[in-house]
């Protein structure tokens, strides 16, 4: 049962991910200005780390592990996604230089054992 449950939240992450996609792909011009990027600043160096180091409060969490859950998000899915967009639609020599950021989480896994 608990493996059907992770297949279907990866199912709608992936809908949820599309359908976000597919809306920002056609209005993204409008919705971007001053104000939207000193908020996504915001929440991205600010407000998200400080919620993950909040919410792991009283765990056995390492702070190397709470920095980068902070960093990534609690599962990285987003990183993934906007990395793969950035891909597509950026010039190589944008995109090319965010790539190894990503797999930063795989290297990390493979350097405490958790392969």
């Amino acid at each position: 049962m608990h493996g059907f449950t992770i297949e279907l939240e990866c199912i709608a992450e992936v809908a949820i991910m599309l359908m976000v996609g597919a809306v920002l792909a056609t209005i993204w011009r409008d919705l971007f200005t001053w104000k939207a990027a000193v908020l996504i600043g915001g929440l991205f160096f600010i407000v998200r780390p400080l919620a993950v180091e909040t919410s792991l409060i009283g765990s056995c969490a390492a702070s190397g592990q709470r920095r980068l859950m902070g960093w990534f998000g609690i599962r990285g899915g987003g990183s993934l996604y906007y990395l793969l967009y950035a891909i597509e639609h950026a010039p190589r020599d944008v995109a090319g230089p965010l790539v190894p950021l990503v797999p930063l989480m795989n290297r990390y896994q493979r350097a405490n054992g958790r392969d």
